[in-house]
C-alpha cells in the first residue's frame, strides 16, 4: 500500500493536477473500472474530461461510472454534455445525479479505480469536476494505492448508494430543471460580484457556491479573462514561435523538444496536459480543450494542437506566429498571428533578433518586457 498527499498548486514549478491524476487512471491499461462522485460539475469541466482522448479510449475498453450532485453549480449545459456522452459511449460510460433531500449540501469528491487482480486506487480531495477544481485552484487531494491483500474497507461507498437509492437517478427532466436553476443562480451571483467589485463599501454578500461555476458559454463561446482562468494574472514567461506548414495539419503545431520541456513543461506519452485560452482579434477569450503532447516518431517532433483559425488553410503569404504567455503551470493564453495582422511583423522581427531554442523553425523563450518592447500593444 502507498499513500501520497498532494497539493494542486498552479503557481508551483511542478504539480500533478487532479485532472492529470484522473487521466493517469484512464491511461493505466490495468484499470478496468472507474467510479467517481463529485458534488459539483461545470460545463467546461465535464466537456474537457469527456473530450479527452484518454477518456474516450478508456470507455471503449472499460467502465466509467459518475455520480454528480445538483445542489449548486452543476448547470443544465453540463448535464446535457454528460447525457450526450453517456449515449455516445454506452455502456462504457454511466452517469447518475444525486437529488439531495437532506438539509446539508451533497459535497463529496472522490474517485476510485479497480485494477485487474484486485488492486485499486482511491483519490480523495477538495476539487470538483470544474476547471478550477481540476486544475485552476489551489486544492489538496490524497492518492491511496493498494494491493489485494491490503485493500481498504470501502463498504461505506456501496452502503451510501443503497441507502440513498431513491435520490439517485439518471439525467431526467427534473435534473435538467434543477441544473437550469443552478445556472440562473450562478449568473445572478456573477452579476452581484461584479456590482460588489464596483461598489466595495456597500459590502454586498454573495453566496460562494453561486459564483463558482468558473466558465460560461459554449466550448467555443467568448468568456472573460477572469472566467477563463481561476488564476488570471499571467507570468512574465512567454514563447514566440513560428508555426510550420506540417503537411496540411498545421493546427497540430510542431515543437522541438526544448520548447516542450523548457516552456510548456509537459511530457509526451504521460498524463500531462496543456491548458490554453486564446485571445481573438475581437478581444474575446476562448477556452480550448486540454491538449496532450503528442510525439511523432516520423519527424521526431512534439505536437500540440491549437484551435485558432480552425478550418482555415495555412496562409500562402507566410507562416503564422504564435505568441504564448504563461498563466500557471502548463496553463497559457495565446494569440496566433497571420501575416498582415497587427503584431505579425513585430514578432517576426523578434524571432530574428532573439536567440532561438533548438533546431527547426524559429522559436524563442522570452519574457513580457522583451515582447512588449517589440510590440507595445501586446494583447495578452
Amino acid at each position: 500500500m502507498s499513500y501520497e498527499l498532494r497539493f494542486q498548486d498552479p503557481a508551483a514549478a511542478t504539480t500533478r493536477y487532479l485532472y492529470e491524476e484522473i487521466v493517469a487512471q484512464l491511461l493505466d491499461p490495468a484499470v478496468t473500472q472507474i467510479e467517481a462522485v463529485f458534488a459539483f460539475a461545470s460545463y467546461h469541466g465535464v466537456l474537457g474530461l469527456t473530450q479527452d482522448p484518454a477518456f474516450q479510449a478508456f470507455v471503449r475498453r472499460g467502465t466509467f461510472r459518475l455520480l454528480v450532485g445538483l445542489d449548486a453549480v452543476t448547470d443544465r449545459r453540463a448535464l446535457e454534455v454528460l447525457r450526450d456522452a453517456e449515449a455516445a459511449h454506452h455502456p462504457g460510460f454511466e452517469v447518475k445525479v444525486f437529488k439531495n433531500e437532506q438539509p446539508g449540501l451533497f459535497h463529496p469528491k472522490i474517485v476510485r479505480s479497480f485494477i485487474t487482480g484486485g488492486s485499486g486506487c482511491l483519490v480523495v480531495g477538495s476539487g470538483n469536476l470544474t476547471p478550477g477544481g481540476l486544475r485552476g485552484n489551489i486544492e489538496a487531494y490524497s492518492v491511496l494505492r493498494y494491493e489485494p491483500e491490503a485493500a481498504p474497507d470501502q463498504s461505506a461507498w456501496d452502503t451510501f448508494l443503497i441507502e440513498h437509492a431513491a435520490e439517485i437517478t439518471s439525467i431526467d427532466a427534473d435534473a435538467l430543471d434543477r441544473g437550469e436553476r443552478n445556472g440562473q443562480q450562478a449568473r445572478l451571483g456573477r452579476r452581484l460580484a461584479r456590482r460588489a467589485a464596483r461598489r466595495p463599501r456597500r459590502g454586498l454578500r454573495v453566496r460562494p457556491e453561486a459564483v463558482s461555476g468558473e466558465i460560461t458559454g459554449g466550448a467555443e463561446a467568448p468568456i472573460s479573462v477572469e472566467e477563463a482562468s481561476p488564476r488570471p494574472e499571467p507570468t512574465d514567461r512567454m514563447l514566440v514561435a513560428e508555426v510550420p506548414r506540417a503537411g496540411g495539419r498545421w493546427h497540430q503545431v510542431h515543437f522541438n523538444e526544448p520548447a516542450v520541456r523548457d516552456y510548456f513543461r509537459a511530457r509526451a506519452g504521460t498524463p500531462d496536459r496543456v491548458y490554453m485560452f486564446r485571445r481573438e482579434p475581437s478581444g474575446a477569450v476562448q477556452a480550448e480543450p486540454a491538449r496532450p503532447v503528442v510525439f511523432s516518431s516520423t519527424n521526431v517532433n512534439h505536437k500540440i494542437e491549437f484551435g485558432a483559425h480552425a478550418g482555415e488553410d495555412y496562409p500562402a503569404n507566410g507562416p503564422p506566429i504564435l505568441v504564448v504567455r504563461e498563466l500557471g503551470l502548463r496553463t497559457h493564453i495565446y494569440v496566433m498571428l497571420f501575416p498582415g495582422e497587427p503584431g505579425h511583423t513585430e514578432m517576426a522581427g523578434l524571432l530574428t533578433a532573439e536567440p532561438k531554442i533548438g533546431r527547426g523553425v524559429p522559436r524563442v523563450i522570452t519574457n513580457r518586457a522583451r515582447v512588449e518592447a517589440a510590440w507595445p500593444s501586446l494583447p495578452i
